[in-house]
């Protein structure tokens, strides 16, 4: 109301408030649409609708709360379109699961929003402020169902990288497995893997070192398409950005860089540098990349357009020979390790500003910096065995050092601590000053860690005398560094980092990328069938538990494995309506008073006509063919159908089932998930319902 343009009235077109489950934890946030008369485009005065909301939420890596505030305001008659645009650019490219609250209530057509109510309010069909309504009162329900199922996406669609992030700090995304594992699969890639892959969303994207470039399904271990770059190549992992791959291959004629498109596999650009180019990253719309140094090249730091590998700035290094390891780039800036062309100690370390390329500071070391730098927190810690130094990031001024045996080398800096790998021991440090915090002994030469969520992950190679031929995975507190799980392989762990991700520790190894995590896989809650044929155990798990304010009835869930959105608690409230996620899953449970114990079929068929209605989604049908009226199942008070779609391009499949509870109240079931997983996650939609029970005296 204060702010100077606004020029005329401020009506409030609708205001929302809530809590949501998101990749933060448990996210509360007010929201507030208004309309009013200011300046818009071009200067002058124009009617204006303004989008307004303030969430707290859980900050990345701490228990620490942070804020976050959007404000978007755009020309009345095309405020629907740009918070469209605006939602879906914010959730998908920078990697928020952020859910915008309620609906931008508009007066011009708005769209975007969770509700889709005709007049442009928040939707009163069932009287909840989250918009949430019941399949035959309109496409509401189905329009914010198929929102979340977009968001699922997104969360699908995390990015873990070899070395975890731009900084090649070790921090992952997500977490990986809390329980000791199993092998869930390996993929033989047929020659050696050139590090842990690079994963985003639902596939692993793995080099080697005769010309490979393979896709594979995190959850079967399948290829999905592959590259042969030829039998004398390297291939390094790639960057991800925009859609592509962007690799560097060695071992031909001429080192290059090249893009892929993800999706498919096929090349779209590759362009030589001033030398062998080395692992490339990308922050922010733009590709970094070091090159030269070895057989007499010059030497270069790159930042190229991702999209074509078009130069934007080049900066020279005439003195030194680039490593063959990945920059890193944080803080602004582009972190590349170097050795002195001459043979003399010279420049180890390069920080580079990643606007202009003008080089910021330079570092030497006592000896050779052997591999990339890892950065995080402003602190920048590189090897230099056997010493480690740890590195202010805008100064470069020496914080501390400290020194471990003469083998390993491998680092990590999260939150605070860094994390040392020695022969037979993981070593943490406090990132400011080098204080020690644990030592914790594992059974041979570890390689960097991966950690998440309060883990540190390591694989270990060529252990003691008694375990020769022995490699572990160790799991350790990153607290404390007591051991979590650890378990034994046949395979080759040499100088591992694993990269973790949804609950699944991903690593190369003797020639295959391996994935080990829950022996249940989509095993929700515990109580399926575990790997022994014997039925799993409820009790003694810490299960989360929501229970309807309306009906009376309890859902218990693992919270490990599924984030839960209650978005009506109000007993007054004639719906209640709960949003279920995991990796792939999105499963809504309604609580319906609008049938009664005859009008299931009833019941389905609305809930389909609802989706058929809503926006984007297109080619609706029943999976078996025909017309959903044909196709819906009926039995012991439950109605049933399975319908495949096509939303924002995806090609889906929805299980719809009505069942009648009793006393006037109907479970309503929505299960989304894309069809190529379908068949998986059934498992896992039966288990989570397993843990819905009555309560409360109904």
């Amino acid at each position: 109301e204060e702010r100077t343009e606004v020029d005329d009235g401020l009506e409030v077109l609708g205001t929302d408030e809530g809590e949501t489950q998101g990749t933060f934890g448990g996210d509360r946030w007010v929201a507030a649409t208004l309309a009013y008369t200011g300046p818009g485009p071009g200067g002058e005065d124009a009617s204006l609708i303004e989008f307004v909301e303030i969430g707290a939420v859980g900050a990345v890596g701490s228990d620490e709360p942070g804020m976050v505030a959007i404000s978007l305001v755009a020309p009345e008659d095309a405020f629907g379109d740009v918070f469209a645009e605006v939602a879906e650019t914010f959730v998908r490219d920078q990697g928020w699961a952020l859910f915008f609250a309620g609906e931008p209530a508009t007066a011009g057509g708005q769209d975007g929003g969770d509700t889709g109510g005709d007049d442009g309010a928040d939707t009163e069909t069932d009287g909840s402020s989250g918009g949430e309504t019941d399949g035959a009162g309109g496409d509401e329900a189905e329009t914010d169902g198929d929102e979340a199922e977009t968001d699922d996406d997104d969360r699908e669609a995390a990015v873990a990288l070899p070395r975890g992030d731009a900084g090649r700090s070790g921090a992952m995304p997500d977490a990986g497995p809390t329980e000791e594992p199993t092998e869930l699969w390996r993929f033989d890639a047929q020659a050696s893997v050139v590090r842990s892959p690079a994963i985003v969303g639902d596939t692993a994207y793995v080099t080697t070192k005769n010309g490979g470039l393979f896709a594979v399904d995190t959850a079967s271990g399948e290829e999905r398409w592959a590259q042969d770059l030829g039998e004398e190549a390297t291939v390094f992992p790639p960057a991800v950005a925009d859609g592509l791959l962007v690799v560097t291959i060695w071992g031909t004629d001429d080192p290059v860089l090249a893009g892929f498109d993800r999706e498919t596999g096929e090349e779209t650009w590759r362009r030589e540098l001033s030398g062998t180019p080395t692992e490339p990253v990308a922050v922010d719309g733009v590709l970094y990349v070091a090159a030269g140094g070895w057989d007499g090249d010059p030497s270069a730091l790159y930042a190229l357009e991702p999209d074509t590998g078009e130069e934007v700035w080049r900066t020279e290094l005439p003195d030194a020979i680039l490593l063959n390891d990945a920059v890193a780039v944080a803080d602004g800036l582009v972190f590349a390790t170097a050795t002195a062309a001459d043979g003399t100690d010279g420049v180890g370390l390069y920080a580079v500003d990643a606007a202009t390329g003008e080089i910021r500071w330079t570092f030497a070391g006592s000896d050779q910096i052997i591999s990339n730098a890892a950065v995080s927190g402003g602190v920048v810690v590189v090897v230099d065995l056997p010493t480690v130094w740890g590195l202010d990031a805008e100064s470069g001024e020496e914080l501390w050092q400290v020194r471990g045996a003469g083998v390993g080398g491998g680092k990590a800096v999260v939150d605070g601590t860094v994390y040392l790998s020695f022969e037979e021991e993981v070593r943490a440090v406090d990132a400011e000053t080098g204080e020690e915090l644990w030592t914790a002994e594992v059974a041979g030469i570890p390689g960097a860690a991966a950690v998440a969520d309060g883990v540190v992950y390591v694989g270990a190679w060529r252990g003691s005398d008694e375990q020769q031929e022995n490699h572990w995975f160790y799991a350790l507190d990153a607290v404390s560094g007591d051991e979590v799980w650890a378990i034994e392989t046949d395979l080759t762990l040499s100088g591992v980092q694993p990269v973790v991700l949804g609950g699944v520790l991903y690593a190369d190894a003797s020639g295959y990328l391996v994935a080990i995590g829950s022996p249940d896989g989509a095993d929700t809650d515990g109580d399926s069938t575990d790997g022994d044929g014997t039925d799993g155990d409820r009790d003694g798990e810490d299960l989360g538990r929501y229970e309807s304010p309306q009906y009376g009835y309890a859902l218990e869930y693992d919270p490990e494995e599924w984030e839960v959105d209650a978005e009506d608690e109000d007993p007054d409230d004639p719906y209640d309506t709960i949003q279920v996620f995991n990796g792939t899953s999105l499963v809504m449970l309604v609580g319906d008073p609008d049938y009664d114990a005859d009008e299931m079929n009833r019941c389905v068929r609305e809930y389909a006509a609802a989706l058929a209605g809503a926006e984007e989604v297109e080619d609706l049908e029943a999976r078996e063919g025909g017309e959903v009226a044909d196709a819906v199942e009926e039995e012991d008070g439950t109605a049933s159908v399975e319908v495949a779609f096509t939303f924002d391009g995806q090609d889906l499949i929805r299980h719809i089932a009505c069942t009648d509870l009793g006393e006037g109240v109907t479970l309503v079931v929505l299960h989304t998930v894309r069809a190529a997983d379908y068949d998986d996650e059934v498992a896992a939609r039966e288990d989570l319902l397993e843990g819905l029970e009555p309560a409360g005296g109904r």
